[in-house]
């Protein structure tokens, strides 16, 4: 199978792109969540920056405060792709993040019993600290 690099532009232009997100997030899971050569590429780094997206899109999303529990991250430095899981609010989240065009994609399962999933882009802006005079 590949690991399948070479498909995360097209990923990329997917989720630039997209008005129905669920056919991004199926992307990401038919050419890389299954893919074990692709799983083996990364490594676990937590990223601030990631997380505190993660944390305001899935407030948007379920209209509600929301506060992630175990949420791990495995990065490919090389091609600055994220992609992870956690729960959000109890409820079982995947996302995936480029890092160079500061946008991602976030499904949050709903309800156990349940095939609803809620799909929201996430997308960041860096901005720079004054205080510390480097960008976050």
């Amino acid at each position: 199978m590949g690991n399948n690099l070479h498909l995360l532009d097209s990923l990329r232009e997917k989720l630039i792109n997209a008005d129905n997100f669920s056919d991004v997030m199926h992307y990401f899971f038919d050419h890389f969540a299954e893919n074990e050569e692709f799983l083996q590429l990364g490594r676990p780094q937590h990223s601030n920056l990631v997380e505190t997206i993660a944390v305001e899109t899935a407030t948007a999303a379920l209209q509600e405060r929301a506060t992630l529990r175990n949420f791990r991250l495995i990065r490919l430095p090389k091609e600055k792709f994220y992609h992870g899981a956690c729960f959000v609010n109890g409820r079982i989240a995947n996302i995936f993040f480029f890092e160079d065009i500061m946008t991602g994609m976030m499904a949050i399962s709903m309800e156990d019993g349940s095939s609803e999933v809620r799909f929201a882009r996430m997308t960041g802006i860096r901005v720079k600290d004054p205080k510390a005079g480097k960008w976050n």
